[in-house]
C-alpha cells in the first residue's frame, strides 16, 4: 500500500481534531494520543531536507507536495501550541515544513505543488503519476490552516 501524504495527512488532522476537543479523562484519550505521536514521529523521519514531504512519503524519487507537508505542519503546530508535544524537539520540524511551504508560493501567492484530487488505491504508480494544479482547493484550505496554526503556536512560544 501506498503511503500517501495527502492520505495521512487527513488522517493525522482528523485525529488532531479529536484531540482537541476530548476530554483528557475519556478512557480512550491516551491511546488516541499516542496514536498521533507515533504518527507524527513516523512521518518526521521521512521529512525532505527542503522541509517538504514526498507525494509518496517513503519514495523519495517522487515529488515534494505542498498539500500533505501544510497539513503534517498545522498538525504539529498544533501539537506543540496544546503541550502535546516538546516544543524544543517539535517546533523546529513545523518551521522546516513552513519554509518548505513558502518555497511553493510565488510573488502573486499562487501555491504550486498541490497534487490534485485523488482517490485510494494500492497502485503506486497512481500518486507517482498524479499531476499538480496550481492554487487546488485539496491544497489552499490546507495551507491558510497551517498559517493560523504556525502564527498560534509562535505566539503561544513567546
Amino acid at each position: 500500500m501506498p503511503f500517501w501524504s495527502r492520505g495521512n495527512g487527513w488522517a493525522l488532522w482528523a485525529v488532531s481534531n479529536i484531540l482537541e476537543v476530548m476530554p483528557a479523562k475519556h478512557p480512550l484519550y491516551r491511546k488516541l494520543m499516542a496514536h498521533y505521536r507515533r504518527h507524527l514521529d513516523s512521518l518526521i523521519a521521512l521529512q525532505d531536507e527542503s522541509g517538504l514531504w514526498h507525494n509518496v512519503l517513503d519514495m523519495p524519487s517522487s515529488y515534494l507536495e505542498t498539500s500533505g507537508t501544510a497539513i503534517f505542519a498545522l498538525c504539529i503546530a498544533r501539537g506543540v501550541r496544546l503541550g502535546w508535544l516538546n516544543a524544543k524537539r517539535y517546533a523546529p520540524v513545523a518551521r522546516k515544513a513552513w519554509a518548505g511551504i513558502e518555497t511553493m508560493i510565488d510573488k502573486d501567492y499562487m501555491v504550486h505543488g498541490i497534487t490534485v484530487g485523488t482517490n485510494c488505491t494500492t497502485d503506486v504508480s497512481y500518486y507517482t503519476e498524479r499531476p499538480t494544479a496550481l492554487n487546488d482547493c485539496h491544497g489552499l484550505f490546507p495551507v491558510i490552516s497551517a498559517a493560523v496554526e504556525m502564527d498560534k503556536m509562535e505566539r503561544k512560544l513567546k
